[in-house]
């Protein structure tokens, strides 16, 4: 939890702010007491499992081979994370904390995890598949799949972003606040803010939108400013900053990019499969 993250432990760090603090450590209380009801669950259902943090999350390479479910207790920060190193098998989210987190993918809470399981392992709780993103940087693909979104921008959020995008067989230069790219799972987090449309979950299209595009008085209207595509011929970008980056769902997974770096975002070969996804979210 952020609690445990930024507070407990630590002398020296001090929230002056009473209600923040308060929010935190009933985030973290919270937290503690879903991931022992999760266990109890799954221990009583006779599950094997393992727990691990999720900083150290690597299922791939798991000395009891790839796991039939993960199942990440948090938030969408949890989840994301989660589903970055998940390329087979199910995953199902358990928001630990509804008052603190909006759980957007999570299937259940504390309170009703026990009763989704019993309906995850007699196969009567819906998998959705979900598009997620590629992204090659000079023709090598990056670790990460992202489920939500990409974004490039400059490294500086006062700075401005300049770069080319081509979608198909046009292309433009744009200077703006940078440009996401998202799936239909993430069209309705940062993208939409920037003009995005919200898109069929099941569809593999990606969109993109461009944030604060700035057009100089007496140029053209711009007109690649938003879109959606095909997902595997994707969307290509040429950075024209010398200090841009390119971020994966969210701010952890960052990538520096130099003037004259290519960029290719399409849609990834493998879905992520979300078990007990709520549809009615989608708004």
């Amino acid at each position: 939890s952020a609690f445990d993250l930024y507070v407990q432990g630590r002398d020296s760090v001090e929230i002056p702010d009473a209600a923040t603090r308060r929010a935190m450590l009933t985030a973290h209380e919270n937290n503690a007491r879903c991931i022992e009801e999760v266990k109890r669950a799954l221990e009583k259902a006779g599950v094997k499992f393992r727990a691990t943090s999720r900083a150290e999350l690597h299922p791939e390479s798991s000395p009891n081979g790839v796991p039939d479910l993960v199942i990440p207790v948090g938030g969408d920060g949890t989840f994301l994370e989660a589903s970055h190193q998940v390329s087979r098998g199910l995953i199902m989210g358990v928001n630990s904390s509804p008052p603190h987190s909006v759980g957007f993918f999570c299937a259940a809470t504390r309170e009703t995890f026990a009763a989704q399981l019993d309906r995850a392992l007699a196969g009567r709780l819906a998998v959705t598949p979900m598009a997620r993103l590629e992204t090659h940087i000079e023709g090598e693909r990056v670790p990460h799949l992202a489920l939500n979104d990409v974004l490039l921008t400059h490294q500086n959020p006062g700075a401005t972003s300049r770069y080319v995008i081509k979608v198909g067989a046009r292309e433009e230069i744009q200077r703006s606040s940078g440009v996401w790219i998202a799936t239909a799972a993430g069209s309705t987090a940062g993208i939409r803010t920037a003009g995005g449309a919200l898109l069929p979950i099941r569809t593999n299209r990606i969109q993109y939108a461009v944030r604060e595009m700035y057009t100089p008085p007496g140029e053209r209207k711009p007109k690649l400013p938003r879109g959606a595509v095909a997902g595997r011929p994707g969307i290509r970008i040429v950075s024209r900053m010398a200090d841009g980056a390119l971020f994966v769902d969210g701010p952890r997974h960052r990538y520096p990019l130099q003037i004259g770096t290519r960029v290719v975002v399409r849609t990834a070969a493998s879905p992520l499969r979300v078990l007990g996804f709520d549809h009615s979210r989608r708004r």
